[in-house]
């Protein structure tokens, strides 16, 4: 990092070519660089050198066709920060020689993300979902007991069991099994709009074990909703059925309550 930073200070890099060409580190730090996106906002086509851009506007890319055009890079002009001599110098590619890749979807984006830096700067990640999830009757977190009131409003009621099943999906953060629960398993979900604590019987652990401890779910069940001395709403998902929430696939109708009842 520090050889990147002080050879961006000396002269700010102006291309991928030009940076590839300045920068002597490992290709693997390339190529990390590349997939995490720290490459994305270098401008493709160079000045001069390696591509001849001839009548061609200087474009920007995504990560795809960056780590595309690193391999072209690597192919023709060797390790990372290597010094060429002019009269050794590969010719220019023709333009029509360059592949145009199509970009990464947003999914593809939060996917590579997560994979390259364990965290994703962009939507949450159930909200690229969010019109499959409310196709297949996926509720918002934040959404659900709307008849509740708020939690200023001391006039609504509360009940601990509406017997109405819903479905909520998102991320799991959290996942617990206090000795105290007597096999009780407590998952924490959190979408794009509030987070729910679930409540898992032994019994449906035990059935479901695979599906539940993927990174995320839908889950359904029976919404319980309760004040507590403040004043505030807890709301809490007594589990009936569960599913992985594919970011790769499409929801389905997995998620409609009526089409799960069974699993009661």
């Amino acid at each position: 990092a520090r050889v990147i930073v002080l050879e961006g200070m000396n002269k700010p890099f102006d291309s991928l070519e030009d940076f590839y060409r300045r920068v002597r580190v490992d290709w693997d730090v390339v190529d990390a660089l590349a997939q995490a996106g720290a490459l994305d906002g270098l401008p493709l086509l160079g000045e001069q050198g390696l591509f001849d851009r001839a009548g061609e506007e200087t474009q920007r890319a995504d990560r795809r066709q960056t780590l595309w055009q690193l391999g072209i890079l690597r192919n023709r002009l060797g390790a990372p920060g290597g010094l060429s001599l002019p009269l050794l110098e590969p010719p220019p590619i023709a333009l029509e020689e360059i592949a145009r890749l199509a970009g990464l979807t947003p999914i593809e984006e939060m996917q590579w993300d997560l994979r390259t830096r364990g965290s994703t700067v962009g939507p949450h990640p159930v909200e690229l979902k969010r019109f499959e999830l409310t196709q297949a009757g996926v509720t918002p977190i934040a959404l659900l007991a709307p008849d509740y009131g708020s939690a200023e409003d001391r006039r609504f009621r509360v009940s601990r069991n509406q017997e109405k099943l819903v479905s909520v999906a998102g991320m799991v953060i959290a996942r617990q099994r206090p000795q105290s629960a007597r096999g009780i398993v407590f998952i924490t979900l959190q979408d794009e709009t509030d987070s729910i604590q679930t409540i898992i019987t032994p019994e449906l652990w035990a059935e479901l074990k695979p599906v539940l401890k993927s990174g995320a779910l839908i889950l359904t069940g029976v919404l319980q909703v309760v004040q507590t001395v403040s004043g505030r709403l807890w709301k809490g998902l007594q589990v009936r059925a569960a599913q992985v929430l594919d970011f790769e696939a499409p929801v389905g109708m997995a998620g409609n309550p009526g089409a799960i009842a069974a699993k009661r």
